[in-house]
């Protein structure tokens, strides 16, 4: 094979390998603006439940192509799903979002559950952020703000979730945010 030839092969090589360690370090694990369209053509949103004042038909709206709207709920409450994330091999998590003009909350939660029932959560300041702009956020997955509930062992096994939330902080203020993503990320 001519050098030329060759060197061309394996920048190739490094190219194509630098592009699948970069899909490593960022895995979208929750995509608000997409929604699944079904066969019928109806299509789903990125949460299984609503509860609290999230619920209902004024609650929490899913806009295809934009995506989560909390529009000036009460902050009692919260959307979830009972599907574990892919966080096999990242401890970071990146949480994108815009605040909206009226929001009055001062923080919204983040949380995961394994399978042992190890509940964890991660408190996310509004406050002092940009309104009307996309925000991002990083959690590390291995300091927790508390852990509202042990487990059976010790400890939030991100190998093992079962289920995730995103919820209000449950003070009296509306809040007032469009859910974008949140991406599993590698250190």
């Amino acid at each position: 094979m001519n050098p030329a030839r060759l060197l061309l092969v394996v920048l190739l090589l490094i190219g194509s390998t630098a592009a699948s360690s970069a899909a490593v370090k960022n895995l979208t694990v929750i995509d608000f603006p997409t929604m699944v369209r079904n066969p019928d053509g109806t299509r789903e949103r990125g949460y299984e439940y609503s509860f609290g004042d999230w619920e209902g038909k004024k609650g929490a709206v899913q806009i295809p192509d934009k995506g989560l709207l909390v529009n000036l709920l009460g902050s009692k409450g919260g959307v979830g799903e009972n599907r574990g994330l892919d966080f096999r091999k990242h401890t970071l998590a990146r949480v994108s979002f815009i605040i909206g003009n009226r929001n009055q909350a001062e923080s919204f939660g983040f949380s995961l559950v394994d399978n042992d029932g190890t509940d964890q959560a991660w408190d996310v300041s509004l406050k002092d952020r940009p309104k009307g702009a996309t925000t991002t956020i990083l959690l590390d997955l291995t300091k927790p703000a508390r852990e509202d509930k042990p487990g059976k062992t010790h400890g939030l096994d991100l190998k093992k979730l079962k289920t995730w939330q995103i919820r209000g902080n449950y003070q009296d203020l509306p809040i007032e945010v469009l859910f974008l993503k949140v991406t599993a990320v590698s250190e």
